[in-house]
């Protein structure tokens, strides 16, 4: 992927997962509410929430300097 977007000329941010095995509840600006669908979340789905709010809080966050981003979200199965 990365050697795909260089040969473009777009620039490659890797933004690592977060580890729902490793979060400390109660987490900061996070109400589990919103992930509830008749049960509480596992860590592991919160993890997976944090990661994909992450992608796409991260660009509106940072200065842009005229660059153009795009979020590429890619699900790997072990």
């Amino acid at each position: 992927m990365a050697f795909l977007l260089s040969h473009i000329g777009l620039d490659l941010e890797r933004v690592s997962a977060i580890d729902g095995a490793k979060l400390q509840f109660p987490i900061d600006d996070f109400d589990e509410r919103g992930l509830r669908h008749r049960r509480r979340p596992n860590p592991y789905e919160t993890g997976c929430f944090l990661g994909h709010a992450e992608l796409v809080i991260r660009p509106f966050s940072t200065k842009l300097h005229g660059r153009i981003h795009a979020v590429i979200s890619v699900f790997v199965r072990a």
